[in-house]
């Protein structure tokens, strides 16, 4: 009898923890998207379990921005994503601005889903530390390994060519607003980037 009241006492624990751990969880990403909802880069009704498509990506890349979103100017032309397209400014954004690219077929393809190593890149490019990342082995691995350095992928369970879900792509976003931005400070032969404590998407879009 006591055998079985200690296991059950024991099943009962675990499974309280495992309840606490997922409500912490659920806590963490509930809090940091009232943020991502209070600077306007995400809307109120928005599905987290859900994947995110390479468009929808885009438009989160391009919210983020805040006053850098004038920073690309030229117009591309894409076979599936016409000017009139709702996304056309997203996609041409982030093409423009090198963090995504379109396919051979000149075809974009918004509606497939990103990765988690895709969106990963797209938000290491845009945070200027590209060129650290392809130095240490370039995609994925060598973006993988630079997220974890800045502490982009905090609080991120990265589940490598699998489709990210919202609630995790809200995660990389509302980390990326706390990064120091690696910007290059010389030029020539020999080049080199630095990063300001404090120089943030945050303090500089908004």
């Amino acid at each position: 009898m006591k055998k079985i009241l200690c296991f059950m006492l024991t099943v009962t624990f675990i499974f309280s923890i495992c309840v606490a751990a997922s409500e912490d969880e659920n806590n963490i990403k509930s809090d940091k998207a009232i943020l991502l909802q209070e600077l306007g880069i995400i809307g109120e009704n928005t599905t987290s379990s859900e994947a995110v498509t390479r468009g929808a990506f885009s438009k989160l890349i391009y919210s983020i921005s805040g006053k850098n979103q004038s920073a690309a100017g030229s117009e591309r032309t894409f076979t599936d994503v016409n000017k009139e397209n709702e996304l056309y400014t997203y996609v041409n954004f982030v093409c423009d601005m090198g963090l995504m690219s379109s396919y051979e077929d000149g075809g974009f393809q918004p509606e497939n889903n990103i990765s988690y190593h895709e969106a990963i890149a797209v938000l290491v490019r845009f945070l200027g530390y590209d060129s650290l990342a392809e130095a240490k082995g370039g995609f994925p691995a060598g973006y993988e390994i630079v997220a974890a350095g800045i502490e982009l992928t905090k609080n991120v369970t990265v589940k490598n060519s699998e489709s990210i879900t919202y609630d995790e792509a809200y995660l990389l976003l509302y980390n990326s607003l706390f990064v120091n931005l690696s910007e290059q400070t010389s030029y020539g032969e020999t080049v080199e980037y630095s990063s300001k404590f404090g120089n943030t998407i945050l303090n500089r879009a908004y």
